[in-house]
């Protein structure tokens, strides 16, 4: 009877062991171990900065502000720049087209050639080529503005009118960078020679330079203000210039660990 009970009890001792040994192994042996989710990136972003990708190193992705954290991507997704512009209504919808080379070169200087840019419409299912121009945009359902060789010109959809209503200084280039803000009442572009960067108020008729800012800032614009993005000794951190660069008001501050670059929309 004794050896009939050994006979029983040692399977059922070496299952015990074997799972209590597979226990052990599992919890203590990193490669079996689970890893929980990060802790979500939570930061007091300003409204306006909310629906902007925040960029690392190029290569290294970057973020997304999703439900009040911080999301981490390998790209950015539908930037405006290289997407189509919708008008308000939906009806039509504008980008460009380029033949390469697309920029000038002068030894440091380059610059956008408008021979190589044509804005293209499209509406009602058909494209047609509006003008030689670069960086398009509507202003409302009637008006595209877009810069061209001499300026800032407005299309009218309505009767088909093109209206300069900014003149580029003489000898001024205009460089690859033009940022519209979001509800397409405010301009930046740069100065492709001094890499100073321009700042103004554009409406279907008009348009007013508010401030010139230096080349040097990197500079983000949104519907409320210009933000500028600067390296601090706390990481890196965005600041309230104002349309006009009056302000410097640190908004919002980055640790390094997150690699943050800059922003686009």
């Amino acid at each position: 009877m004794p050896v009939l009970r050994t006979k029983i009890l040692l399977p059922i001792l070496a299952l015990i062991i074997g799972i209590g040994g597979g226990y052990l192994f599992y919890t203590y042996y990193p490669g079996f171990q689970e890893i929980a989710p990060p802790d979500p990136i939570v930061f007091p972003l300003p409204e306006d900065l909310k629906s902007y990708y925040f960029y690392k190193k190029a290569g290294e992705g970057g973020y997304y502000f999703e439900n009040g954290n911080f999301v981490s991507v390998d790209a950015p997704q539908n930037i405006e720049q290289t997407r189509k512009q919708s008008s308000p209504d939906g009806t039509k919808k504008v980008y460009t087209k380029s033949i390469a080379p697309s920029m000038k070169v002068d030894g440091e200087v380059v610059s956008v050639d408008f021979s190589k840019w044509s804005v293209v419409v499209e509406e009602g299912g058909n494209e047609r080529p509006l003008a030689n121009g670069y960086a398009p945009r509507f202003l409302d359902n009637d008006h595209l503005a877009y810069f061209s060789s001499l300026g800032i010109v407005v299309y009218n959809f309505k009767n088909n009118t093109y209206q300069l209503v900014f003149r580029r200084p003489e000898g001024v280039l205009l460089g690859g960078e033009v940022q519209y803000s979001p509800d397409a009442s405010k301009v930046l572009w740069v100065d492709a020679k001094t890499g100073q960067k321009f700042v103004g108020m554009i409406a279907p008729t008009r348009y007013e330079n508010k401030h010139v800012f230096a080349g040097s800032e990197v500079l983000i614009l949104t519907d409320t203000t210009v933000y500028e993005f600067a390296f601090v000794p706390e990481g890196t951190a965005f600041f309230n210039r104002g349309f006009d660069g009056s302000d410097r008001t640190r908004s919002v501050t980055f640790p390094p660990e997150l690699g943050i670059r800059g922003a686009i929309r």
